[in-house]
């Protein structure tokens, strides 16, 4: 990603809408899915951790860590006293197979060039029945500036993420589109950008949000959460699956 967008992230992350609503869902089916670690602490890995609100949320009851290809990324999150750190490829881990009992991804996997590989190596590193949590764009005609801005090499349709966890090697709890509500919008506004030429410098969509439309907005997309939680939506924004390593 741009350096600027790895400091927006920083600066809005703990109270911006739509950050929050995905760590809250994340939070969510951790609690409902996670593996029995008896006579141990769970052990989690945040893939592309960027400015690491979540996994420092998550080390207050597990082994958490993370893991990013950006310096710059890490260095947000240590400023926040987390240093259960990695500088790595999430498409080749510098981790142990078998040893990891749940591992995250959110809004990553569209950013490496080998999608497969690192979905090869979250099963790897999983132990059997160990999960993966994975969320993605969706809609490639979406694909603009956002995109660009956060140097994203694709979106996804809903087969073409399906099809990226064999059967034979995982277990599928969940799959379901995510931020259903913001969709028409996103439709309507990124459509009419496409009308006018990319800028030079695109900017991605998370910006500040006036403080009574973000609560508003956080407010909703947890309800929304709520109803995630135990039913699929039809449509959205984004797609979420849950997976088991067999």
């Amino acid at each position: 990603m741009q350096s600027i967008e790895y400091q927006r992230m920083f600066d809005l992350e703990d109270h911006h809408w739509w950050f929050q609503a995905r760590f809250d869902l994340m939070r969510r089916m951790i609690v409902k899915h996670s593996p029995k670690a008896l006579g141990r602490k769970t052990t989690l890995l945040d893939l592309g951790c960027g400015t690491g609100l979540f996994v420092m949320e998550q080390s207050r009851d597990k082994a958490a860590f993370g893991l990013d290809f950006s310096a710059e990324a890490l260095r947000f999150t240590r400023s926040r006293g987390f240093s259960g750190l990695v500088c790595g490829d999430s498409q080749v881990l510098p981790i142990a197979s078998g040893s990891l009992d749940i591992v995250t991804a959110f809004d990553l996997i569209e950013h490496v060039e080998r999608d497969d590989s690192l979905i090869a190596e979250a099963h790897r590193v999983l132990r059997p029945g160990g999960i993966a949590l994975i969320a993605v764009p969706a809609h490639p005609f979406l694909l603009g500036g956002h995109d660009d801005a956060l140097h994203h090499k694709r979106r996804y349709g809903w087969s073409q993420f399906d099809r990226l966890f064999d059967p034979a090697i995982w277990i599928r709890h969940r799959m379901t589109w995510t931020f259903a509500s913001i969709l028409p919008a996103a439709i309507v506004v990124r459509s009419i950008r496409k009308m006018f030429p990319v800028p030079d410098n695109p900017a991605a969509d998370t910006k500040l949000t006036p403080a009574w439309l973000n609560q508003a907005l956080l407010h909703w997309h947890r309800l929304e959460n709520t109803w995630v939680e135990s039913h699929n939506l039809p449509f959205g924004l984004s797609i979420f699956t849950v997976r088991e390593k067999i």
